[in-house]
């Protein structure tokens, strides 16, 4: 977990072989280094523009907003990504756009997780979260069979939503090591929940997450997962409950 003080702006990218920060608060930037393996753009400045990979900006009381750098594959989960994995909108942000705050189309990742470089390999976690005048980040790496369970939670839940008419909400307790995401489909009084822990620096418990299906204050189904082939039968099992009712 890092901490910084607000007002201040994030550039991610890759210093050497590893994940680097580009610091713009209230003094001159500066460089953090992150002992995390990074296969993602080049961080740098050159004459007035910052190159990267993504950035972060957080301000006011409860601003978190971020965006990829052009050219960037990056990717957001949370309230504004529609139930996907959504592309990060790009930006050019230069020295002068960052200190004056102007930041556009930046999307809201309040309550969001980031991710960083091609789905198909190791991709950066990034979780940032903001306590008073303090923005928390927490960074972390997802492997490929990590983000296949994700896609694949996301897909079967929209699919239960599309066909019982329910809502998809999403959410990332940050804050927490393993960074677990929390995907839940509402339909009037019962809900379909699958809750992954998608940071595979952290040592976790026996478990990778569990899919619950419940009504009011009630569980009606559960089962830990801890594979791809868990995930699939217990969201089999959840709606199977689902449709009995």
């Amino acid at each position: 977990m890092r901490t910084y003080r607000t007002p201040v702006t994030l550039v991610l990218g890759r210093e050497g072989r590893t994940l680097g920060v580009l610091v713009f608060g209230d003094s001159q930037p500066h460089l953090e280094r992150v002992d995390v393996v990074a296969e993602l753009a080049e961080l740098y400045i050159s004459g007035s523009h910052i190159y990267g990979h993504a950035a972060i900006s957080s301000f006011g009381t409860s601003t978190v907003k971020a965006a990829s750098i052009r050219g960037s594959r990056a990717y957001f989960l949370g309230p504004g990504s529609g139930g996907r994995l959504a592309p990060l909108p790009s930006a050019e942000p230069t020295v002068k756009g960052v200190k004056a705050r102007e930041f556009g189309r930046w999307v809201n990742a309040w309550n969001s997780v980031m991710f960083l470089g091609e789905l198909g390999r190791d991709v950066i976690i990034v979780g940032p979260t903001r306590a008073g005048e303090l923005l928390h980040l927490n960074i972390g790496v997802s492997r490929p069979n990590t983000l296949r369970m994700l896609e694949g939670a996301l897909s079967r839940l929209n699919a239960i939503a599309g066909r019982y008419g329910g809502d998809i909400s999403v959410g990332c307790p940050c804050r927490l090591a393993t960074m677990p995401v929390e995907l839940m489909v509402l339909l009037d009084t019962k809900y379909v929940m699958v809750k992954l822990h998608i940071n595979d620096l952290s040592e976790r418990a026996h478990t990778r997450g569990v899919v619950i299906l419940g009504e009011g204050g009630k569980v009606r189904y559960r089962a830990d997962i801890h594979g791809e082939g868990d995930l699939a039968n217990a969201l089999d099992e959840a709606e199977s409950a689902l449709a009995r009712q």
